[in-house]
């Protein structure tokens, strides 16, 4: 510490630096929560997309371009209404069913 420095300014430069640490370390340990929490959301959509694609199969409803049927189903694109209608007509008796 130097001559000109205030008593304390050397606990007051400690606490700053151990303050900084810990909001690094809890930085850290949240961006690796909020990481693994993309990657299981990212699985979960994986698995969301094959179940659609599943049911619109179950029920008879053929295109070749499975990711446009799924873009069609859940945002309402207007590429075949019919088909549409038939998935949810189709996962409306499969649920009342269940």
């Amino acid at each position: 510490m130097a001559a000109a420095d205030p008593p304390g300014a050397g606990d007051l430069s400690q606490l700053a630096e151990n303050l900084l640490h810990q909001l690094q370390e809890n930085f850290q340990a949240l961006t690796e929560k909020i990481t693994l929490g993309m990657e299981e959301m990212g699985e979960r959509i994986d698995d969301l997309e094959k179940n659609v694609a599943d049911l619109m199969t179950e029920a008879g409803i053929e295109n070749s371009d499975e990711e446009l049927r799924i873009f069609t189903v859940f945002y309402g694109g207007s590429t075949n209404s019919s088909q549409i209608c038939k998935l949810r007509l189709y996962i409306c008796n499969k649920m009342c069913v269940a």
